[in-house]
């Protein structure tokens, strides 16, 4: 096969020495150079660039072709007896055909979806292109529930279990299609993976993919991309089918896209345009049958939308109980309550210019805690960590040893003892960032109390390759997907690997702890609860020793206190002082139990959090019935309230 799509025989070219072959027979069917040959007895297949493989007898030239194979046939093989044939094809899968003469659907195994790099196929980069490879984490690696771990890429999610096995039955290709990209053409134009989002519990998917037309790219660029949000849902054979299709949900770049912690049809998506929506699926209408009401037919839709001064969203992350949800913007923070789209509080950066790229939340301190990557406006990037209690910053390091360009990239994890670490890297396709670290965050012993910091624990260098993605399977292993599309799991404990010593390398915020506030000083400060009254016993009134809840860390807000007492009820027909402190438990009170079920994502604990009136606050901390009840003297009560509030 030549390189205008002609497949050239020779016959008798081993005869009398190769003297005079005649002349070869000429077949003409590939528009595009042929990239694979073979024979396979009386049949000779060949493929190319189209996705076609063509079987064509000799003796007759009667062709046959097995179309739709979804990308170039970069090699053909064929068993001894002729039964069997595999096709490699240029999406890095194996095509099994079983059946060269009747109709035959081929059999794929598939790999992980390389797509070709722009400068080998001439195309143009858009800007949303350029700043992903400058700005945008690289995110690839996602965790499962059960301990496995979701691989997107290309066109094609990928699941692994906990032993990073591929599972190649439950592959989801995002877009089969008919025909096949031209060689010369930018993998921009085809619809590729942008972002991705597993629900709590792997039922649902969320899909963003993205997709430049050629036309428009030439006079604007920025209108040129275009966008579509796509809804998976896992059936009864555990295999994954499109449920709902969104098409340009936002009028700009997406920038993020993350699932509710507990609620498993609840999906979050957030763009350069300024807006954030949130996504459910809900019934379309409801059908009447007889005197019962039945639901329809559902699909997502977007409950709440909101934007902050018209600013565009850069970066987001959602709390564990998924109360918080934090949007970065050029200069801030915004805390809002996703569901409903409520402002629950801002975060101000040092300078207006900086721009935050990643965040993840955490519980260590007994506080709830928000660590993000910001980009200064001199190049450098550090890693900030808040209490959301004080809403101030409470530790920042600037980590060295990680130079480049690229975005810092952060993943967590959170022992089961209690503490907090992080993976800090850089996501670097041209294999020159290779390092990676993990820093683990240290509290004050109480005999020499001090501002919690981060400490440098373990660094690592992959040899050579760069570092893509990364995640935590355990406090000690890795899950590395590197620049020559392997993942490594890498063992941080093993040889090799250098611990840091236990020398404070980094630069403590200077700002300390501010001072709770009147509702903290009557509940306490989550880890000891000391008696207000003289010869009182010890008393404790949240069950966790943690004071994870966000209800909490709000304090005496007005969307809180209106589920205690009435605001604007005067004061000699407020509800009888048991109704008030059920109120008070219902708002503020944890479940009981709440700690020894940390961790556990279950659809009853996210059924409960929506369904209780009181739980629609910053915590959702569950139904008054779940809550601790003690009946104690009014006289008591009330000497214990004044000593708590006293100034």
């Amino acid at each position: 096969g030549d390189a205008r799509g002609v497949v050239w025989t020779w016959w008798g070219v081993f005869d009398a020495g190769g003297q005079n072959p005649g002349v070869p027979a000429r077949w003409h069917w590939h528009s595009q150079p042929v990239l694979s040959l073979a024979h396979c007895g009386v049949v000779l297949l060949s493929g190319g660039h189209e996705g076609v493989l063509c079987v064509r007898r000799t003796d007759d030239d009667s062709v046959r072709f097995v179309p739709r194979l979804g990308s170039a046939v970069r090699h053909i093989s064929v068993s001894t007896d002729g039964r069997h044939v595999c096709l490699a094809l240029a999406e890095n899968t194996l095509a099994l055909v079983e059946d060269l003469f009747g109709w035959v659907r081929p059999r794929c195994i598939h790999g992980v979806d390389v797509q070709r790099a722009t400068s080998e196929t001439g195309g143009q980069k858009s800007s949303s292109s350029k700043r992903l490879e400058a700005k945008r984490p690289l995110l690839t690696l996602h965790s499962l529930p059960a301990g496995g771990v979701a691989f997107c890429g290309g066109q094609r999610v990928q699941f692994l279990d906990e032993r990073q096995r591929v599972l190649s039955a439950l592959t989801l290709t995002l877009n089969r299609r008919n025909t096949v990209t031209p060689a010369d053409q930018s993998p921009e134009q085809t619809w590729l993976l942008w972002q991705m989002a597993v629900s709590s519990n792997a039922t649902c998917l969320m899909t963003c993919e993205r997709r430049v037309s050629p036309a428009l790219l030439e006079f604007d660029a920025e209108v040129a991309e275009s966008y579509v949000l796509k809804w998976w849902r896992r059936g009864k054979d555990e295999r994954y089918s499109v449920d709902s299709v969104a098409n340009d949900p936002h009028s700009a770049e997406i920038t993020f896209a993350i699932s509710h912690p507990l609620r498993e049809n609840v999906f979050i998506t957030g763009s350069l345009d300024g807006t954030f929506k949130c996504w459910d699926s809900q019934a379309t209408h409801k059908k009447t049958t007889g005197s019962e009401g039945v639901a329809g037919p559902s699909c997502w839709q977007c409950i709440a939308d909101g934007s902050w001064r018209n600013l565009p969203i850069v970066s987001g992350g959602i709390s564990p109980d998924g109360s918080v949800l934090a949007v970065g913007y050029r200069g801030f923070i915004v805390l809002w309550e996703p569901t409903i789209a409520t402002e629950l509080g801002i975060l101000v950066l040092d300078d207006t210019s900086e721009e935050p790229s990643q965040f993840v939340f955490a519980v260590a301190c007994a506080s709830l805690l928000l660590v993000g990557a910001v980009r200064c406006s001199n190049g450098r990037e550090e890693v900030r960590c808040w209490d959301l209690a004080a809403m101030k910053v409470l530790t920042r390091f600037e980590p060295k040893g990680l130079q480049g360009d690229r975005s810092l990239t952060i993943r967590s994890f959170s022992p089961p003892g209690g503490g907090l670490q992080l993976l800090l890297f850089r996501s670097d396709p041209s294999g020159e960032c290779r390092r990676l670290q993990v820093w683990r965050l240290e509290q004050g012993v109480p005999s020499a109390p001090s501002a919690p910091s981060f400490v440098k624990e373990r660094s690592a260098t992959l040899q050579s390759c760069g570092l893509l993605d990364a995640l935590f399977t355990s406090g000690t292993q890795l899950l590395c997907w590197t620049s020559k599309f392997e993942l490594i799991d890498l063992d941080l404990s093993a040889e090799g690997v250098a611990p840091e010593q236990s020398q404070q390398e980094v630069q403590d915020g200077a700002e300390t702890a501010a001072p709770r506030g009147k509702l903290a000083r009557l509940i306490g400060d989550g880890t000891e609860v000391k008696p207000r009254i003289p010869g009182a016993p010890q008393l404790r009134l949240i069950a966790p020793r943690l004071r994870a809840t966000a209800a909490q860390q709000a304090g005496l807000v007005p969307r809180l206190l209106e589920n205690v007492v009435p605001l604007h009820v005067p004061s000699h027909v407020l509800p009888p002082t048991p109704a008030i402190w059920r109120g008070l438990l219902a708002t503020y009170g944890a479940p009981l139990g709440a700690r020894e079920a940390h961790g556990k994502l279950s659809e009853q604990s996210g059924q409960d959090a929506v369904a209780s009136p009181a739980g629609r606050g910053l915590g959702g901390s569950g139904s008054s019935d779940r809550s601790k009840l003690e009946f104690v003297d009014s006289d008591w009560m009330e000497q214990l309230v004044k000593d708590a509030l006293a100034v």
